[in-house]
């Protein structure tokens, strides 16, 4: 895939037709499964990616809202955190709070380190955490105990945060840039 020709079209998405708006963010999320797919072109994807998702467009009911968790973590991995970029991961994380809790709790324990947890999230986590978790993997249980320490403001230790971003063959953990992100957010989420 030239970039030369699929990043200008990731910032034009907004005016496709949800149908197609699916096709060039599946495409992109392929893109970058792809290993040899580094250094500036990755970067250069990460931040289209996060920076061109089409956030006040989109209805959180679309399935096109399934790529908001993508983009996100794409700033997360490619954004200096200027105050533009802030604002587009504030929208962007609003979607995510529509998704459920255990797929996207990576972003949520990233998030609640850098900006704080929203009461809507903290209270899902109570219900989780009051109900018996009989059947979740060791992974998912390390998860939710990382982001119940987080959301009751405990200092989480840097180098547990990588049982958040890695593990399981789950949907969002087969992501290559998550390890990779998790490296370039050291310096934010160091307590």
């Amino acid at each position: 895939m030239d970039p030369r020709i699929f990043i200008p079209t990731l910032y034009q998405v907004r005016t496709y037709s949800e149908d197609k708006q699916l096709v060039i963010y599946e495409s992109l999320r392929l893109e970058l499964n792809k290993f040899e797919v580094e250094g500036e072109l990755r970067l250069a994807y990460l931040q289209s990616f996060g920076r061109g998702f089409p956030v006040d467009m989109v209805s959180k009911d679309s399935e096109v809202a399934f790529y908001a968790a993508y983009a996100l973590r794409a700033l997360f991995s490619s954004s200096d955190f200027t105050p533009e970029d802030k604002a587009v991961m504030e929208k962007l994380y609003q979607f995510i709070n529509h998704q459920p809790l255990d797929e996207v709790i990576d972003i949520h324990v990233l998030w609640g380190k850098l900006f704080g947890l929203p009461a809507s999230v903290r209270e899902n986590l109570e219900k989780m955490t009051q109900l018996p978790i009989v059947g979740t993997s060791d992974f998912q249980q390390t998860r939710l105990r990382i982001l119940t320490e987080i959301a009751r403001g405990e200092v989480v230790n840097v180098e547990r945060l990588s049982a958040v971003v890695s593990g399981e063959d789950t949907k969002w953990d087969l992501l290559p840039w998550l390890s990779w992100q998790y490296e370039n957010m050291r310096s934010f989420i160091s307590p």
